[in-house]
């Protein structure tokens, strides 16, 4: 098998519009080369449901592991003669992550480009934007048919690009997928979470915050890069010394970053209350919440109070 690079600092000046995963039973959909018609194909792009999240069990797989798989980038458009390396996720039926248990075999996947005009395949792992446009990068296993695919914007300047960052209405958390680009806020505060950390607490900055957008973020605040799976998601953000690490919950009150042993993360509406939360998947750190006193972000077993305020999710999104 080729081996997959997974140097995140080389994935800045990627964008993808969508990224999600498939079973085997639509392959045949996704795995077309040259002029596939991106416009009007949509046979994969849904994301997944809270009923159904991770979409149909395929029904026999002959004791093989791999269900799904996701191909994922930081959301960033494509300059031209930019190479990169996608990163994939193979995942069972229950949506864990099993990348450490596959034999060769079974991580054994090809990759093709909807339009190789626009976006062309090196050594079946390496991708050249050549061309302006749009195409689909579809990776799919060789041991037994899954593929999953992201669609690439190829652009001049990158840098040209407007980004903002809006708050996710409660009926948004649904639509969360891998390569989303995430940053906690409090609006009422003025403050957004940064990527430093002080007894295991994650600092603040001030920020400004207009029409349900960031208008004008503080330095340093953290962008989270979701991974995962629905309600296991994983959190990445970028120090200042451009390593990546993942965001972990330590204890009961206290956060910070890792490189090893991350947490997988639950995003979504409390029923009673219908406000958004984050905490750990097995539900034993309580929501990440604001503490108005100390000025630090951090886990709390308690309901929102006069000093600690509930975090609001702002998600990444380019103006064209």
């Amino acid at each position: 098998m080729k081996k997959l690079v997974f140097g995140l600092t080389t994935l800045l000046a990627l964008v993808l519009s969508s990224c999600n995963s498939a079973s085997k039973d639509n392959v045949s959909n996704n795995t077309a080369s040259g002029s596939e018609d991106i416009s009007s194909d949509t046979s994969s792009e849904e994301h997944h449901s809270s009923d159904d999240p991770l979409g149909p069990i395929p029904s026999e797989d002959d004791g093989w592991r791999v269900s799904y798989i996701d191909i994922c980038y930081r959301k960033e458009y494509v300059k031209i003669n930019k190479n990169f390396y996608p990163i994939i996720y193979y995942y069972d039926e229950e949506g864990n992550d099993i990348s450490s248990e596959l034999s060769d075999e079974e991580k054994d996947v090809t990759y093709t480009s909807s339009n190789e005009s626009v976006l062309r395949v090196y050594n079946n792992y390496r991708f050249e934007p050549i061309g302006l446009g749009e195409a689909y990068v579809t990776v799919t296993t060789t041991f037994k048919p899954r593929s999953a695919r992201c669609l690439i914007k190829v652009v001049n300047d990158p840098s040209s690009l407007t980004k903002e960052y809006r708050l996710m209405n409660n009926d948004d958390i649904d639509t969360l997928a891998p390569g989303d680009v995430l940053v906690f806020g409090v609006s009422s505060q003025g403050v957004t979470a940064t990527t430093e950390t002080s007894s295991s607490d994650l600092l603040s900055v001030s920020s400004t915050f207009s029409d349900n957008k960031i208008t004008s973020m503080g330095e340093g605040t953290a962008e989270f890069i979701v991974s995962g799976s629905y309600n296991k998601w994983k959190l990445e953000a970028e120090l200042s010394d451009g390593k990546y690490k993942y965001f972990a919950a330590f204890n009961l009150n206290r956060v910070g970053f890792v490189n090893k042993g991350n947490i997988e993360w639950e995003i979504g509406v409390d029923v009673d209350d219908n406000k958004q939360y984050v905490q750990s998947h097995s539900n034993v750190l309580g929501w990440m919440m604001y503490n108005v006193d100390t000025h630090k972000f951090s886990m709390y077993d308690s309901n929102e109070t006069e000093h600690m305020k509930l975090i609001q999710l702002y998600r990444e999104t380019i103006i064209e």
